[in-house]
């Protein structure tokens, strides 16, 4: 049996039938099976803040990647100081909120109130 990677980069399995759908449709009926629990565990307004606040982890997150992806390309492909800048700006925006939040979910108060 061909592994994932054969069956992706293969023309030949992706004309075919079996192609990356052999592992997609299992993912997301497992994914599907997966919220269908989850969404009874909770209220649906924590389910909103929980949903809320993984794209602020996103935000927090990602702006740090893209900077070190940044760093490494040639002279003349590097972003400007000021891409930098607002890339940190992001980060502290978007992490204040989320560590409020999960200060919040660990301790039971927010950092700030407001």
């Amino acid at each position: 049996m061909p592994s994932f990677e054969e069956i992706v980069a293969d023309q030949k399995y992706l004309d075919s039938r079996i192609g990356p759908r052999r592992f997609y449709y299992p993912y997301m009926i497992g994914l599907a099976i997966l919220i269908a629990i989850l969404i009874h565990l909770a209220l649906p307004t924590e389910l909103i803040m929980i949903s809320a606040n993984m794209s602020n982890f996103a935000s927090l997150f990602f702006p740090i990647i893209l900077m070190y992806l940044n760093s490494k390309l040639p002279k003349p492909a590097k972003a400007t100081w000021w891409s930098y800048l607002v890339l940190i700006l992001n980060v502290i925006f978007f992490g204040f909120f989320f560590l409020n939040f999960a200060w919040k979910q660990v301790t039971g108060k927010p950092i700030i109130v407001f």
